[in-house]
């Protein structure tokens, strides 16, 4: 079974678990379904370094290796 993660699942869930968050959304004090989850702490922002260790695994050799040289410099 595949779980769907959509703006409704993560409303419905803030709503139980997170109701003054959910009071401020509704209130329109949070920009989104997405900003209120990651201020209750079920989504995490991410960050520059995990950006870049994503893009490392997906760098060839070579581009590891250029890389690797231009920040030596």
């Amino acid at each position: 079974m595949v779980w769907k993660r959509d703006s409704a699942y993560w409303r419905g869930r803030i709503k139980r678990e997170f109701p003054k968050i959910f009071k401020r959304l509704e209130k329109g004090d949070l920009p989104s379904v997405r900003a209120a989850a990651i201020e209750a702490g079920l989504i995490r922002e991410r960050t520059a370094l995990m950006d870049l260790r994503r893009a490392w695994k997906k760098a060839s050799p070579a581009e590891r290796r250029d890389f690797l040289k231009e920040a030596r410099t």
